[in-house]
């Protein structure tokens, strides 16, 4: 009598992006402790960079005033932005570790580049767009425009950049992974120097603030700490004690 050959059982073979996933899991989960810790320290470091930059725009002697309570406001606020964006960001790193088998290949790579490309070429036809259209109008502010295409073209980078890291995860290097360091404090930089500039040529950066001994006309109102009020008159910096203000009014930029 002939031997029964066995059932054919479906026998899921591990691809390297399943490893992948898994050895990325396990480090995470026995080395818990160890990356929450980091993880506060890049957080309170890149809010830091975030502040100086963004209060560099007005006056640098304003970071001397801000508290460890203003650095976790600034942490809070970025993890209720990038909570907005979590779905898009987790389907970046499912794409990143679960693409064609998991195996990194040069056709991953040229296509990688090819999209970054486009998307660099996207952003310099809007910059040209948008300098043309500020040319036209007669208005000021060409600094501003630039300044906000480079941080998305930094940001860009940024993104792919992370996707091939994603996937290379077993290549990585202690040096490149203090590249990806500096780089990603760079990109903060340049958005809180973004976000600054944009502030300061706002229609609403433009405020009456009213105190209990008298009242600033027309001063501009950097930012609200903990425990002080940071102003700009004349392109010189004011900080009043929050206690002391009564009232901030909104009022136009330009007034006849």
């Amino acid at each position: 009598m002939a031997p029964r050959k066995p059932a054919s059982q479906k026998v899921e073979r591990a691809t390297p992006t399943t490893e992948a996933k898994s050895n990325l899991f396990e480090f995470a989960s026995s080395h818990f402790l160890l990356i929450s810790t980091l993880t506060i320290v890049v957080g309170v470091l890149c809010a830091t960079v975030f502040l100086f930059a963004y209060l560099s725009v007005f006056d640098w002697r304003l970071i001397w005033v801000i508290e460890y309570t203003d650095i976790l406001k600034v942490g809070l606020v970025a993890i209720a932005v990038l909570s907005g964006f979590s779905y898009w960001i987790g389907s970046i790193v499912e794409a990143a570790l679960g693409t064609a088998e998991g195996e990194e290949t040069e056709e991953h790579a040229k296509r990688r580049i090819k999209g970054m490309l486009i998307g660099l070429g996207f952003i310099l036809v809007s910059l040209v767009v948008f300098l043309m259209l500020s040319y036209w109008r007669g208005e000021s502010g060409y600094w501003l425009i630039i300044l906000v295409h480079f941080t998305l073209a930094l940001f860009l980078s940024f993104v792919f950049f992370t996707v091939a890291r994603l996937r290379n995860l077993s290549a990585a290097t202690p040096s490149k992974w203090a590249g990806d360091f500096f780089y990603t404090v760079l990109l903060v930089y340049f958005v809180g120097a973004t976000i600054g500039n944009w502030t300061r040529e706002g229609r609403g950066f433009n405020r009456d603030v009213f105190t209990l001994h008298g009242e600033f006309r027309e001063v501009g109102l950097i930012m609200i700490t903990s425990r002080y009020v940071l102003l700009l008159r004349d392109g010189h910096s004011l900080v009043l004690p929050v206690g002391e203000v009564t009232k901030i009014e909104e009022r136009p930029r330009h007034t006849s």
